[in-house]
């Protein structure tokens, strides 16, 4: 449920962000630290749930398997890419 929360709020900041009034700046660098700390934590909480989620080893074929050491490659990828260009964001702390 926090997962799906967490998206439908960072989906309402790019809607409130696309349909607020111009401005002489387009975004304040303020509005992409926001949105960029809404994305780590969301990576950071869909990484944890892919690793702690237990599958019926008699259920779990291999595709499912490989699909999720995928997902958890990309997810690490994206959260040092992340790292990189958002080296202060809050949710680093809560890891």
């Amino acid at each position: 449920m926090t997962f799906y929360m967490q998206l439908q709020e960072t989906m309402g900041l790019i809607t409130l962000l696309e349909n607020s009034e111009p401005r002489d700046e387009m975004i304040a660098s303020g509005h992409i630290q926001v949105l960029a700390d809404l994305l780590i934590s969301q990576c950071q909480l869909a990484r944890m749930i892919l690793s702690s989620a237990e599958l019926d080893p008699v259920r779990e074929a291999t595709v499912i398997s490989n699909q999720r050491t995928h997902m958890l490659k990309v997810l690490d990828e994206q959260l040092a890419s992340a790292r990189q260009l958002f080296p202060n964001a809050e949710t680093w702390g809560t890891q």
